[in-house]
């Protein structure tokens, strides 16, 4: 199977507010090292065989380059991102905007909740969990289950520590027995949840957990991830994974790695 993926380039990146325990308005971004390093993620990407799709970046919005946030997609519906913070709530019609000019049926949740996209929803071999915490209202969870009905979904997990504020950075699904996780990111009883999830789910570091390795572009065996400590890359290739590092650390200043860049538009 193909795999395709949408990115944006980071042309507006910049720490222009903080809406995570990673931001810092005293720390710049070095813009050309960013384009550097985006560039690299997608030529890495590229190389394993993956369609690139760009959406333009739009000015005001740095956080945009971050596009597994915008929705998620299964098949040919995407669902709409409601973003908590009002920084990001405007990038939600530029991402509607290219689907629908991409053809995909567009879905909307209701003014109650909030969900943001890819970042709270981990799906791989047909089978999903969704996460709820600092940044997803659990009462967005039931409307994505009923449109992405396809999905065997297997778990709702609560995030509670606010540096791990999305599934994306606290859990990863790599294949359909297999998934890597943040222990501490998970209230105790959602990691008495993930324990017995029917998956080899493995536990990080906290070596790894700060260096996003969870956060993990999965395109059929490889793992691209911007951090892999030497205890976990044996874990992985044990199990037939090959892990690709690509250094993204401009965007760890915001609070995202590899995953975070790319919104998967196949499965």
């Amino acid at each position: 199977m193909t795999h395709s993926m949408l990115l944006c380039p980071p042309d507006h990146f910049e720490i222009e507010y903080v809406i995570n325990p990673w931001m810092d308005l005293g720390v710049r971004v070095d813009r050309a090292a960013a384009h550097e390093q985006w560039q690299a993620l997608r030529t890495k990407l590229e190389d394993l065989g993956v369609r690139v799709e760009v959406i333009a970046p739009q000015p005001g919005l740095p956080d945009m380059v971050f596009t597994g946030d915008g929705g998620a997609v299964y098949g040919r519906m995407f669902i709409c991102s409601r973003f908590r913070h009002p920084e990001r709530q405007p990038e939600a019609g530029h991402f509607r905007r290219w689907f629908e000019e991409h053809g995909y049926d567009i879905r909307f949740l209701p003014d109650d909740v909030v969900f943001e996209g890819l970042g709270d929803v981990s799906i791989n071999s047909g089978v999903g969990v969704a996460a709820y915490g600092p940044r997803t209202s659990e009462g967005a969870l039931p409307y994505i289950k009923e449109l992405f009905s396809e999905v065997d979904w297997i778990a709702s997990l609560e995030l509670v520590d606010p540096r791990f504020f999305h599934i994306g950075v606290s859990l990863a699904l790599l294949d359909e027995r297999t998934g890597i996780y943040v222990p501490d990111a998970f209230s105790a009883d959602s990691r008495r949840r993930i324990e017995k999830l029917p998956h080899d789910m493995i536990p990080v570091s906290d070596e790894d957990a700060v260096g996003f390795a969870v956060n993990a572009v999965v395109v059929g065996r490889d793992l691209v991830v911007h951090y892999c400590s030497p205890g976990l890359r044996r874990s992985l290739e044990s199990r037939g994974f090959r892990v690709h590092v690509v250094d993204v650390s401009e965007f760890l200043k915001s609070g995202g790695g590899t995953r975070c860049l790319v919104l998967p538009l196949t499965y």
